[in-house]
This record gives structure tokens, C-alpha cells and sequence, in this order.
């Protein structure tokens, strides 16, 4: 699943998207931050491919922001969306990352477990004639 994925990358665009989430405190940040949603959600999907391409494009849809909005009232419905936009894509690629660490622990732990299943089978060094 995410074998072929570039974890260092996912982990450079998933902090900056928290980065950016940390700096759009204030409803004025709204259109920066929908560019900023646009340009991290690029960047996910040129990494991803199949089935995880499908998933993140169901949950975080490319949108279609305004950047004009002239009402108080649109720039804070803006700003609460692309907020939340961001969040779950943030917490969207720590679990991909997470996926990926866990299935790189798994695989590490059964090949020990060969390779010490391979030495009590064939027995190291010598042994009591008794």
C-alpha cells in the first residue's frame, strides 16, 4: 500500500501544512490560505497513486475558493473551511505515515524472527555430544 511512497516528502508537505495552519489565526489569512490548501493538495497528489489517490481525492476535493470575497461573514465561512480542509489533510498523511512506519516495523521484526528461527533450526557453533 505504501511501500513506494516517499515518506520524507509526505512528512516535509505534512509539516508545512501545519505550519501553515499555525500561522491563519486571524479570518484575514483566508485567501492565503486557500492558495496554501491548493498548492499542499498538489503536491499530495503528485505523490500518490491508485487506491490512496482515489481516498485523498474523495476526502479533500479540489476546491474552488474565491478570493474576492467582500462580506466579513465569507471571509470567516472561507477561513473555518479550508481550516478544516487542512486539518484532516494533515492528520490524513500522519496516518499514512504512521501505515507505512507500522508495515516497516512488521517487516523488520519477521525477518529477526527468520533469521533467529533459521539459527535455532541449524544450531550455531558446536554442540554437547550428551
Amino acid at each position: 500500500m505504501t511501500d513506494q511512497l516517499d515518506v520524507a516528502k509526505l512528512i516535509r508537505v505534512k509539516a508545512a501544512i501545519d505550519a501553515t495552519l499555525a500561522a491563519s489565526t486571524v479570518v484575514r489569512a483566508a485567501p492565503g490560505l486557500s492558495s496554501a490548501y491548493l498548492t499542499h493538495r498538489r503536491e499530495v497528489t503528485s505523490m500518490l497513486d491508485g487506491s490512496l489517490l482515489e481516498e485523498f481525492d474523495r476526502l479533500y476535493p479540489e476546491a474552488h475558493f474565491s478570493g474576492a470575497r467582500v462580506f466579513f461573514e465569507d471571509l470567516q465561512r472561507e477561513h473555518g473551511e479550508v481550516v478544516v480542509r487542512m486539518s484532516g489533510m494533515s492528520g490524513w498523511l500522519d496516518g499514512i505515515i504512521q501505515v507505512n512506519q507500522a508495515q516497516r516495523q512488521l517487516r523488520a521484526n519477521a525477518q529477526a524472527y527468520a533469521r533467529e528461527k533459521v539459527k535455532a533450526e541449524r544450531g550455531i557453533g558446536f554442540k554437547d555430544p550428551k
